[in-house]
């Protein structure tokens, strides 16, 4: 039986090594990367607009994130680091009196970590609700989440209570049409 701690004396991230079989990110332009067989492409926002697979799109429509029922006009996206295991991107938002200040890391492997930070302008803000919505083709959706993908109908609905203070970081993954 392998040792559940085999990544404790890894180099990986430290030095930027990409291990094999992986290879290399690549830059296409200043918002294209290449991954394996994926291409990965950005605008202003924190979310790729489009992920392709082999020649496949896997987002019917771009996500988009929701705060209050109203769009973020997202603006200075830029690279800040380049290394051969990853890419670091920074950007913001703006929203009435909500300034965003997002960081993004897409690594060799497809993962790609975001963080963000909401700011008030003046004063305080209030937020009745964040949502992040997109699409992606029946196909993609029942690839990636067999044997437990339910065809979504009106009547089947998600919905989570997430408290904060209790779980300051957490992980949703939705999908449907």
């Amino acid at each position: 039986i392998p040792s559940e701690r085999r990544w404790l004396n890894n180099r990986f991230y430290l030095d930027h090594t990409v291990p094999p079989p992986w290879i290399p990110v690549k830059k296409i332009t200043e918002k294209r990367f290449n991954i394996l067989d994926r291409e990965y492409f950005f605008n202003d926002s924190p979310f790729p607009v489009q992920i392709t697979s082999r020649g496949n799109k896997l987002f019917s429509k771009q996500p988009e994130w929701l705060i209050s029922n109203q769009k973020i006009q997202w603006k200075n996206f830029k690279i800040v680091k380049e290394f051969s295991d990853m890419v670091s991107f920074t950007g913001e938002g703006v929203l009435n009196n909500l300034k965003i200040q997002w960081n993004g890391e897409l690594f060799f492997d497809g993962l790609y970590k975001l963080d963000l930070e909401l700011f008030p302008v003046n004063g305080t803000t209030t937020i009745n609700n964040m949502t992040l919505n997109w699409k992606v083709p029946y196909k993609s959706g029942e690839h990636a989440l067999l044997p437990l993908y339910t065809q979504w109908s009106k009547e089947n609905r998600i919905t989570e209570h997430i408290d904060f203070v209790k779980k300051p970081y957490f992980c949703v993954w939705t999908t449907g049409d």
